[in-house]
């Protein structure tokens, strides 16, 4: 994306770190076996599509990304929804996004997704 300001790369570039790292401490914590982390970037003529995803430990059922109150995902709420005028939606991954980061199925208490849609014209 050529034609973005330096601050848009860096607010995006700090909530896909921000993702990864809690992909990895939360999906997969000391003592797991490990899995896999898929990063996917996208866009059209309006926007930029980025989805983290992982067959790790799935949501807790009573998570909420809007009212969670960790460092992190705060930092990646607010600059998504408020520097880069953006959405972002966290759910508990399906069988489509297990094929799609190369298992063949999910059980119930496996994977995490995380979408975001940015507009290409935010500053």
């Amino acid at each position: 994306m050529q034609g973005c300001p330096p601050p848009w790369r860096h607010h995006l570039s700090v909530v896909i770190l921000e993702l990864l790292q809690n992909a990895v401490d939360h999906g997969f914590p000391e003592g797991s076996e490990g899995g896999h982390v898929l990063v996917q970037l996208s866009h059209d003529d309006d926007a930029l599509y980025v989805r983290v995803s992982n067959d790790g430990l799935v949501l807790a059922p009573d998570f909420n990304f809007a009212t969670a109150t960790g460092l992190g995902l705060s930092i990646v709420r607010t600059l998504v929804t408020t520097e880069l005028a953006g959405t972002i939606q966290m759910r508990a991954a399906n069988d489509e996004d297990a094929k799609s980061i190369g298992m063949p199925t999910l059980s119930a208490t496996r994977g995490t997704v995380v979408d975001l849609r940015v507009p290409v014209d935010a500053s």
